[in-house]
Formats: C-alpha cells, sequence, structure tokens
C-alpha cells in the first residue's frame, strides 16, 4: 500500500513538486500490480485529504482550502483503519487503482467545487 495524496488529482499552487512526486508513486503502484499479479501480489495507492498530524498543524495556515469543508481533516487512525482493510483484502477488485479517502466533510465539498470552477481542467463523467 503506498500512501500517497488527493494533491495528486487536485494540486494548487506551490504543490507542485509535492502533488508531482504523490502522482509518481501511483504510477510506481500501477507497474508493481502489474507485475505482482501473475504471483499474486496487489498494489494499491491510497490517497487520503488532510490528515491531522503536528507537522500539517505547523505547515499549513488556515483557510488554505478554496471552499468550505475543504480543510476538514483525517484521524492518522482512520488511514490506518483503511489501509488495514486494504490489507486484509477488502478492495482487492480495485489493486492497482487511487483509493481516494477524503474527509467526510470534504466530499460534498469536492464536489461543489467542480460544480463551481468550470473549465478548470476538472470534468465529472457520466
Amino acid at each position: 500500500v503506498n500512501v500517497s495524496s488527493l494533491a495528486q488529482l487536485d494540486p494548487f499552487p506551490g504543490f507542485f513538486a509535492y502533488a508531482s512526486s504523490k502522482a509518481a508513486l501511483h504510477l510506481q503502484t500501477v507497474v508493481a500490480n502489474a507485475e505482482g499479479e501473475p504471483h499474486g501480489v496487489r498494489a494499491f495507492t491510497l490517497a487520503p485529504g488532510v490528515v491531522d498530524t503536528p507537522l500539517h498543524r505547523a505547515l499549513m495556515p488556515e483557510g488554505i482550502a478554496p471552499v468550505d469543508g475543504l480543510s476538514s481533516t483525517l484521524t492518522s487512525a482512520e488511514v490506518a483503519k483503511v489501509i488495514a482493510d486494504i490489507a486484509a483484502g477488502k478492495h482487492d477488485t480495485r489493486a492497482g487503482w487511487i483509493l481516494a479517502l477524503p474527509a467526510p466533510a470534504a466530499v460534498s465539498a469536492v464536489r461543489r467545487w467542480i460544480i463551481e470552477h468550470p473549465g478548470g481542467g476538472v470534468e465529472i463523467l457520466s
């Protein structure tokens, strides 16, 4: 399980290197899954939203998110539970995929942000 970030899907100014490195990490997941699959080895990219950690609190200013709710955070325990679920095989049908894990309050905010920013390189596929 490679732990990435939702920043690889929706980066914002100032996060070029961070978002790029997380996107590259997902490519490693895709290759590892393709190479491991014949041997029963699966690989996943877990992309959580903001996780409340001391480092995050020290580095991120309040109000950096463009939409109310996006700054909601996950706990490290919530992320760890999903990693345990992945290891237990609960997401095996999604091997090689990005498993996005936004904070609960951010799910509707992400949808709202997409609607309010048309033409911003984001499209909702039906």
